[in-house]
């Protein structure tokens, strides 16, 4: 039987949350709570929540500022307007860093061409590069949907993730914790891993020919 040829991978983009960095809404939800007098269950739904355009999360990550989407978040609660930067730090309270993959990207940096492509709002963003997210990539190998209003799963965000890189998508792997953000990614011609836990990521990165 004839042996399946492995593709030639050039350039692998990843996702930030769930990848870079794992995320807890439901941390930020019981901080927010303490703060605002409202259950934390009714919090996290807002926080989460991304059915409509005009949802908070909706509205932060397609590049509203920190007022206008902590407005909505005020008006989804029904609650008199929150102070957006204390919501905000309390927002970041989400994240923890995935430090096995951020020592993997180190690696992978000098082997390969790799790009940040992310939804993600004003405030998170900032907190993120004040941590460092950005370092391992080169500043045009960088695209957050607040900052050019797209975001996953819409393919034109995959298309210009790989016009800044100037890769091909069939050389190219896409990485992300959701399996829709996947699915677009492929329909664009790229391959795609969702990301679920380190052990697994790295055994499909070595079907691909990858070492981690």
């Amino acid at each position: 039987m004839k042996k399946e040829r492995k593709p030639k991978i050039t350039t692998i983009i990843l996702d930030v949350g769930g990848v870079q960095y794992f995320y807890d809404h439901m941390k930020a939800a019981k901080a927010m709570e303490k703060e605002i007098g409202i259950p934390a269950k009714k919090i996290f739904k807002a926080l989460a929540e991304k059915a409509s355009r005009n949802s908070f999360v909706a509205k932060a990550e397609f590049g509203s500022s920190e007022k206008e989407y902590w407005k909505q978040f005020s008006r989804e609660l029904n609650i008199d307007p929150v102070n957006s930067k204390k919501m905000s730090r309390l927002w970041n309270k989400i994240f923890s860093p995935n430090t096995q993959m951020l020592e993997l990207i180190k690696k992978l940096s000098k082997k390969y061409k790799i790009g940040l492509l992310s939804n993600m709002s004003q405030g998170h963003k900032k907190w993120l590069l004040s941590k460092g997210v950005a370092k391992p990539f080169k500043k045009n190998h960088i695209i957050w949907s607040c900052d050019i209003n797209v975001r996953k799963p819409d393919k034109r965000i995959y298309t210009l993730a790989l016009k800044k890189l100037g890769s091909k998508p069939n050389e190219t792997i896409f990485v992300d914790d959701f399996p829709r953000n996947i699915k677009a990614a492929k329909k664009v011609g790229e391959y795609g891993i969702v990301y679920k836990n380190h052990k697994a990521f790295l055994k499909k990165l070595k079907k691909f020919g990858i070492e981690g």
